[in-house]
């Protein structure tokens, strides 16, 4: 499902602190919590919007974003739903770490990928085009 090129990233809101569901999340849980926080941020940009916790290469990135494994990532994930920081329904029913504005990103940098294929390979076949038409050089002789 997850681009595996090295091109991916996430868009975090300058003001992403002062959301209503991070602030209740950081009243209860502390500031320190707000680390994993953006790493299940990252996560989700790396797996293109949605962390699928059965999928064993997305548990193992989990594990390298968020630095913990098993109950105590667990329980992160179970903080975030509590929040609705990630999907409660998505997290308890299937196991994905998801959010719609992480989804929404997701399609978002591959629609801009894509368009970006394809102006890239009209203006390669452009240049193709014209260097057959008329070459950069002449023969000499």
């Amino acid at each position: 499902m997850a681009s595996r090129d090295a091109n991916w990233y996430m868009q975090l809101d300058f003001d992403w602190a002062s959301d209503e569901k991070i602030v209740n999340f950081r009243a209860k849980y502390g500031k320190a919590a707000l680390v994993d926080v953006i790493n299940t941020f990252v996560l989700m940009a790396k797996c293109e919007g949605l962390a699928d916790m059965n999928n064993p290469a997305h548990v193992e990135w989990a594990r390298q974003f968020i630095g913990k494994t098993g109950k105590p990532l667990w329980t992160i994930f179970d903080r975030l739903a509590e929040f609705e920081i990630i999907s409660s329904e998505m997290w308890a029913s299937f196991g994905h770490v998801t959010s719609n504005r992480a989804v929404n990103d997701a399609k978002r940098r591959r629609d801009t990928a894509e368009a970006n294929r394809k102006r890239t390979e009209k203006a390669r076949a452009k240049k193709l085009e014209r260097s057959r038409a008329s070459p950069a050089t002449e023969p000499v002789t």
